[in-house]
């Protein structure tokens, strides 16, 4: 049973997005692109993709959906089943979610696979749905990813507003995980996912961006490449988010010594020094 506390702050959220639908449907859009172009910016969390987002959704040529396939509260399942998905199939989703944007161009956050099982099921979703642009956002220091993953596990801390300060609590990082993979193993296994991400994409328009170049120093870098990629004006916009976990390795992790040992001889030792 939801909480009372958290009921009465999901009906909140229900609230500014019905009146954000509402707008969607009555706003003329006029001047907006005509194009009818659809991208998909796949990647698997923990690597800049909610600030980017936020700076899409204040460009009046984005319709910006968020993770539409992935609603992780109440509010945006309410609202996805009044706007007409019913969770059949995400290619049916999709195209009922994707006629809100109107001429604007739709944009969708892909964290994994989400319902489609595999990765190429995912693509062939996609473009069955009429996605005709992806942008691949990953991030170099799997360690990184990892640790961000894991605070945000451990702490329920996702997210963090520009102007607030960051907290250090370091967390533990487990040395084995499913079926007795060793850490190593799960960090190579993000790279594998990336790089068969990018083996599915073959032959589809693609724009590759990372944590590390795009987004960790100055995320409007990250803006401007998929304005130019969708070949829309990248109209100023606000950096509403900041790094949740600026601190070094040696602070964020709790048994940094047992995870240095055990990268020992991994070929990943770097990622212990970013």
């Amino acid at each position: 049973m939801t909480p009372p506390g958290k009921l009465a702050v999901e009906l909140l959220r229900f609230g500014h997005r019905v009146l954000r639908l509402f707008a969607d449907r009555t706003t003329p859009a006029a001047g907006l692109s005509a194009s009818g172009s659809s991208l998909a910016l796949i990647h698997r969390g923990r690597c800049g993709s909610t600030v980017l987002g936020t700076m899409l959704d204040q460009n009046d040529r984005v319709y910006w959906d968020g993770e539409a396939l992935m609603p992780p509260s109440l509010s945006e399942r309410w609202f996805h089943r009044m706007q007409g998905a019913r969770g059949v199939s995400n290619t049916q989703d999709l195209k009922v979610l994707m006629r809100y944007a109107g001429t604007r161009i739709y944009v969708l956050s892909c964290k994994g696979q989400l319902g489609s099982g595999t990765i190429s099921q995912l693509v062939r979703d996609l473009s069955d749905a009429g996605f005709d642009r992806f942008s691949v956002l990953e991030r170099k220091n799997a360690l990184r990813w990892l640790v961000s993953a894991e605070i945000g596990a451990q702490r329920q801390e996702w997210h963090l507003r520009r102007g607030e300060l960051p907290r250090l609590k370091p967390v533990w990082i487990p040395l084995h995980y499913d079926q007795q993979k060793s850490l190593a193993d799960r960090l190579h296994g993000l790279a594998s996912w990336h790089k068969e991400v990018g083996d599915c994409l073959t032959g589809h328009p693609v724009l590759h961006l990372t944590y590390e170049d795009h987004i960790q120093a100055d995320p409007t870098r990250a803006y401007r490449e998929i304005c130019e990629f969708m070949d829309i004006p990248a109209t100023p916009v606000r950096v509403t988010e900041t790094r949740l976990n600026p601190f070094p390795l040696t602070r964020l992790i709790a048994n940094f010594n047992e995870v240095e040992t055990a990268l020992r001889g991994t070929g990943l030792e770097w990622m212990l020094d970013e």
